[in-house]
């Protein structure tokens, strides 16, 4: 069989949305991954079986001509989905570009005419089965191959300070900014803002002394860098909104493959089975060993799993 995925080439959304599924894959079938920009240069789709979207890419949206061709040369199409397009609150950086009118009806003809739509979590799954009948849930989980120890070194933690790290606001989720500030209220605490550019927080009234800024990283860099920090805990809170109840909860399994001995605390409805969720972080700095335990545990049965991306593509 031949399957080809069309992906985000930006860090995390090409390695858990493409790379890691085409890794395990690619044991039984020919993979070809290329990136979205790829669909505007001329290339036939004549030969696949099957051919993956991350989402509706800019390039299709004023033409329905694709997936008339996927159908022409007996290609499944499916769309691989990790956010609620019909949501998207205007506090996120791509508000506008989803209030398209255009847009958003080229996507839709796509969601429809798809052949299956994949999606990150369950409550997607119910969201988009009013566009499509065929819905199939692949996780995002952890390839542990993407996270083994390097050279290197561990940072020593400081010894009157818990280190933290931020896993949460960036430029698309601004409002949880209002919970780092309540973080830093806390004593003798370090916390390190990940992914972030300084000048997406110029409005912001925050106390910086206890606060290390570092801005966006290669994602294998990113990896690394959380190994050497050493963090005793990682934030990871999501507001509860409609657009981040499709949120997965990556954060935790990312915590535990990276760091080995970090903690991770979280809030909102993407962590709701983890159980540490909502708990504070008042309870959590009391409860550091138990949050480490409990972030193996759950996300030692997380890993990447051949039977389940199999399922998601192939039946």
């Amino acid at each position: 069989m031949n399957i080809t995925f069309y992906y985000h080439n930006d860090g995390a959304i090409g390695l858990y949305r493409a790379y890691n599924p085409a890794s395990m894959l690619k044991k039984y079938h020919n993979i070809n991954l290329y990136e979205l920009k790829e669909l505007n240069k001329p290339r036939t789709i004549a030969g696949n079986d099957i051919v993956v979207l991350k989402s509706v890419p800019n390039s299709l949206l004023m033409s329905r001509s694709f997936y008339e061709e996927c159908k022409y040369q007996k290609c499944k199409l499916y769309i691989d989905i990790d956010d609620d397009y019909f949501q998207v609150p205007e506090s996120n950086i791509a508000f506008k570009f989803y209030q398209d009118k255009q847009y958003m009806e080229i996507l839709t003809i796509y969601l429809q005419k798809a052949d299956k739509l994949i999606v990150s979590t369950e409550y997607l799954k119910r969201k988009f089965e009013k566009y499509n009948k065929n819905v199939v849930i692949l996780p995002n989980m952890v390839n542990l191959e993407w996270f083994k120890e390097n050279i290197y070194h561990k940072q020593v933690r400081p010894k009157n300070k818990i280190r933290v790290a931020w896993g949460g606001a960036g430029v698309c989720h601004r409002d949880e900014f209002d919970l780092l500030k309540k973080l830093l209220q806390i004593k003798d605490i370090e916390v390190d803002l990940l992914g972030i550019d300084p000048q997406d927080l110029n409005d912001f009234a925050i106390d910086w002394d206890n606060v290390n800024i570092f801005g966006w990283m290669p994602l294998e860099q990113y990896y690394r860098f959380l190994w050497h920090r050493n963090y005793d805990l990682m934030y990871a809170p999501l507001l509860d909104t409609e657009f981040n109840r499709s949120k997965s909860d990556i954060k935790i399994l990312e915590c535990f493959a990276s760091c080995k001995d970090c903690g991770a605390l979280t809030q909102g409805y993407a962590y709701k089975d983890y159980k540490y969720n909502n708990v504070g972080i008042d309870y959590a700095l009391e409860h550091l060993d138990e949050l480490k335990a409990e972030t193996k545990v759950y996300s030692t049965n997380r890993l990447l799993s051949e039977e389940i991306v199999k399922k998601a593509f192939l039946c």
